[in-house]
């Protein structure tokens, strides 16, 4: 299996917001990521005094795997010259069918993210994905994410203030 760059070199993400720890692989129409629950891991900042953490995390983490591959999209365009002014920002558009079968996470859990991409339509996809810890699926759910270029950013922000 290749080895894939840190989730920071594919989302501006940084600690303490950056929830997920590695990419383990990206293709057209997948991204799978890991992280996990503990004193000294990424959801540390976010657990109560027992180290546990809200299940609703779980929808962030989803999100963030989606804008790992949204980096890498952004990075073979890049590679291949053919970016159209790319802002390097996504917007979470909707999540729907979310289901939570845990009310929290408890510490030292191995997470593992799969998103599966249903479709894509310019600069908007739509996934649907698991979080596991092992065999057990914690959380489901469909993300549809837009990343808008720059001039759409413009003309938005334009008449806002126009």
């Amino acid at each position: 299996m290749a080895a894939f760059e840190s989730p920071e070199f594919y989302v501006p993400h940084r600690p303490p917001i950056l929830l997920i720890e590695s990419v383990s692989n990206i293709t057209n129409n997948l991204v799978v990521c890991t992280t996990r629950t503990g004193q000294d891991s990424p959801l540390a900042p976010f657990s109560d005094k027992n180290g546990r953490i809200p299940a609703s995390f779980l929808m962030e983490i989803m999100a963030q795997t989606v804008a790992v591959w949204a980096g890498q999209e952004r990075k073979v365009r890049e590679f291949q010259s053919s970016i159209e002014e790319e802002s390097g920002i996504g917007l979470l558009l909707s999540v729907r069918a979310l289901k939570f079968f845990v009310k929290e996470l408890q510490p030292d859990l191995s997470l593992k993210v799969e998103m599966h991409k249903q479709m894509q339509d310019g600069n908007v996809a739509s996934f649907e994905g698991v979080v596991k810890n092992g065999d057990f699926v914690l959380s489901s759910g469909k993300i549809t994410a837009f990343s808008p270029s720059i001039s759409q950013l413009q003309e938005v922000f334009e008449k806002k203030h126009g």
